[in-house]
C-alpha cells in the first residue's frame, strides 16, 4: 500500500447493510491486514428505506488516520441499489482511476454512468440474485466483489470469485475526477433531508392522489413518516385553509399509509411504471430543488 490511504463509501439505501459492512471491512483491515482503518456513516441510524452513506477509510500502519468527515473524494464507490445512480451525489468525488461497483442485474447499465471519469473502473455485480441463490446477504456479495477488485483487500477473507463480477467498459466520458457534490453557486452541498432521494426505496406500488375526492382533512399527513405531501395554503371566504395539491415523489418510500388511513379513497395503490412518478409528482421544494 503506498502512502495515501484508500478511502471507500458505500451508498445504500437504509436496511440493506451498508454500515455493517464498513465495519467489517475496516476490522478486518486492522485485524488481517495491520492497517490502520476507520469506519463511519455519515448519518446516525440506518432508517430503513432512507439513503444512507457509510465510509472506510484505510491507512498503513505508520499512517495515523484523524477525523471521520465525510469522504468528499473516493477511490471505490460501492452502490447497494441502482436507483441511487440517478443522484449525482451518489458517485461525486470519485477519483479519475476510482472503481464503481454496483449491484445490478445482467446487462443493466443506467445511462448516468456516462458521468463517471472515462479512466474510472466500472464493475457490475448481481448481488441479489446471486444472494437469493446462495441464500446469504447481498452486502457480503458487495463486499466480497470489493475485495477482489483490489488486491490490498483480498486477504480480509471476505473477496468472492472474480467471476460473479462483470468489469465494464466505456462508459465514462468524464475527463478528471469527479467533483464534490455542490450547491448552483458552487459551495459544496450542505447535509439536508432536502437532498434526498427516496423513491429508491419503493418496491413497486406508489400512492396515485385524487384530487376531486379529496376532502383535505390530513389524515394522510398524520401517518406520513416522511413528511412528502404538497399543501396549498390560503384564505376563502375569510378563513384560512390548507388543501393538498399532490405527492412530491422525490420524497415517497412507498410505504401506503396514505392509502390505508385516507376516508375518501382519495389515494390509492397504483402499480409504478417507468416515468410515471415523474409526470405527477408535485414538487415539495420547487425553489430548492431542481
Amino acid at each position: 500500500m503506498d502512502s495515501r490511504s484508500l478511502e471507500i463509501r458505500f451508498e445504500s439505501v437504509g436496511g440493506l447493510g451498508a454500515h455493517a459492512a464498513a465495519e467489517a471491512l475496516a476490522s478486518a483491515a486492522v485485524l488481517k491486514l495491520g492497517l490502520n482503518g476507520s469506519a463511519f456513516p455519515s448519518c446516525v441510524p440506518e432508517r430503513k428505506g432512507a439513503c444512507v452513506r457509510s465510509c472506510v477509510r484505510l491507512a498503513p500502519p505508520g499512517q495515523a488516520l484523524r477525523g471521520s468527515g465525510e469522504l468528499q473524494a473516493a477511490d471505490a464507490i460501492v452502490v447497494f441499489h441502482v436507483g441511487l445512480l440517478r443522484d449525482p451525489a451518489t458517485f461525486a468525488g470519485l477519483r479519475k482511476d476510482g472503481t464503481l461497483i454496483y449491484a445490478a442485474p445482467a446487462k443493466s447499465v443506467p445511462d448516468e454512468l456516462a458521468a463517471l471519469p472515462a479512466t474510472a473502473r466500472v464493475i457490475r455485480v448481481d448481488a441479489y440474485g446471486i444472494a437469493a441463490k446462495q441464500k446469504c446477504e447481498a452486502s457480503g456479495v458487495l463486499l466480497g466483489a470489493l475485495c477482489a477488485a483490489f488486491p490490498l483487500l483480498r486477504e480480509t477473507g471476505f473477496a468472492r470469485d472474480a467471476k460473479e463480477c462483470e468489469e465494464l467498459s466505456g462508459l465514462g466520458e468524464h475527463e478528471g475526477d469527479l467533483p464534490p457534490v455542490s450547491e448552483p453557486n458552487g459551495e459544496p452541498r450542505l447535509g439536508s433531508s432536502i437532498w434526498n432521494d427516496l423513491s429508491v426505496a419503493r418496491s413497486g406500488s406508489l400512492p396515485s392522489f385524487n384530487r376531486e375526492r379529496c376532502i383535505h382533512c390530513a389524515m394522510c399527513e398524520i401517518v406520513c413518516p416522511d413528511l412528502c405531501l404538497v399543501w396549498e395554503e390560503g384564505e376563502k371566504g375569510g378563513r384560512f385553509q390548507r388543501e393538498l395539491t399532490g405527492v412530491d415523489y422525490r420524497y415517497c418510500k412507498g410505504c401506503l399509509r396514505c392509502v390505508e388511513t385516507c376516508p375518501a379513497s382519495a389515494m390509492l395503490k397504483k402499480a409504478e411504471t417507468p416515468g410515471l412518478a415523474e409526470r405527477f409528482a408535485v414538487p415539495l421544494f420547487p425553489d430548492l430543488v431542481e
